[in-house]
């Protein structure tokens, strides 16, 4: 689906995973680590080549902003919704960053499964994350895994 990604996952405990957590349970949907993706659809030697660049960098700071997004794309054939909140990096709105919340396949989200107000002040710190290579090759979002992390 998307090949290798780059991500900072963020730690099991964080506001995030608990919110994935409810939506899965409130909309059917699979659960997953909570990550900000950095960059998506890579080859293997390109996510390798990025996550050696990467791991030098300074961990940003995210804060939320906003109401959430739904997002769709076509892949493969086939369409990928996801509901994302978005956040900016180190006080700079950038598009397009955001942690997602919620995947389907093939069956859209309405606004009215969406019951949640803004995520308002969620903060994600550079202790909160890790920098990772995931495998986002399957159709089906519980196989992802990560290839590789930056433990510091």
């Amino acid at each position: 689906m998307f090949k290798y990604c780059l991500w900072y996952k963020l730690k099991p405990n964080h506001t995030i995973n608990h919110i994935i957590r409810n939506y899965s349970r409130t909309l059917n949907t699979p659960t997953f680590s909570g990550h900000i993706t950095i960059m998506k659809s890579l080859s293997l030697s390109k996510a390798e080549e990025m996550f050696e660049t990467y791991k030098y960098h300074k961990k940003p700071t995210f804060v939320s902003y906003g109401r959430y997004t739904m997002d769709k794309m076509i892949i493969d054939n086939k369409y990928f919704f996801s509901v994302e909140q978005p956040f900016s990096i180190d006080g700079v709105r950038i598009p397009h960053i955001h942690a997602s919340l919620a995947y389907r396949i093939d069956v859209p989200f309405l606004a009215t499964e969406i019951k949640h107000t803004p995520i308002k002040d969620v903060i994600i710190t550079p202790e909160d994350i890790t920098l990772c290579i995931a495998d986002c090759s399957s159709e089906d979002i519980t196989e992802w895994t990560i290839y590789r992390e930056h433990i510091q």
